[in-house]
C-alpha cells in the first residue's frame, strides 16, 4: 500500500496498479500486497476495483487482519529472490531479511513526476494513469491475455 501514498493522501490504487501495468507489459512477475485495513483508506469510488484486484491471486492479495504485510511482502520477496517497490526502509524488519532490507538493488525506491511514475531500479518510468479505472483496465488487458484464469499463482519477482 505504500506505493498507494506517493501522491499524497487519500491512497490510490492508480499508482501500484501503473506500477503493476508497467511491469506485467514486459512480462514481469508482479504481485500487490494490502494490508486487512486497505478498502478503509481508499476513496468509496475504489473499492470495486480493489475487491475485483484481490480477485485474481496471481497479482494481488490482502494480508489478513493481525498479520504483517510488511512481513509477508518481505518474506515473500526473498523466498522468489524478487525486489520489492517501496519508500519504506522496513527498519524493524532488519534482521530477519537482511538481503532486502538496506539493499538498493532489491528494496527499490521510485516517485512521481511530471505525471509519470518512476522506478530507477527497474528501469520503470509509466504514465501517471488519470484514475484508478484506467490504471485497472491496463493490469486487466495484460492478465487476461497472459494468464489463463485457471493457471496457478506464479511465485512474484516484484512486490509493489
Amino acid at each position: 500500500m505504500n506505493v498507494a501514498y506517493w501522491c499524497g493522501r487519500p491512497p490510490s490504487l492508480r499508482l501500484p496498479l501503473a506500477v503493476a501495468g508497467g511491469l506485467l507489459t514486459r512480462a514481469a512477475r508482479t504481485w500487490l500486497v494490502f494490508d486487512a485495513s486497505t478498502v478503509h483508506q481508499l476513496a468509496p469510488d475504489e473499492h470495486a476495483i480493489y475487491q475485483a484486484l484481490l480477485e485474481l491471486p496471481t497479482v494481488a492479495t490482502q494480508v489478513p487482519a493481525g498479520e504483517s504485510a510488511d512481513r509477508t511482502l518481505l518474506a515473500t520477496a526473498k523466498a522468489a529472490g524478487g525486489c520489492i517497490v517501496s519508500r519504506d526502509r522496513f527498519r524493524e524488519h532488519r534482521r530477519r531479511f537482511r538481503s532486502i532490507v538496506g539493499h538498493s538493488d532489491r528494496c527499490l525506491d521510485g516517485w512521481v513526476a511530471n505525471d509519470r511514475i518512476i522506478v530507477p531500479g527497474l528501469d520503470l518510468d509509466v504514465v501517471l494513469p488519470e484514475s484508478a479505472a484506467v490504471a485497472w483496465a491496463q493490469v486487466q488487458r495484460h492478465v487476461v491475455t497472459t494468464r489463463p484464469p485457471d493457471a496457478e499463482p506464479a511465485r512474484p519477482e516484484t512486490a509493489a
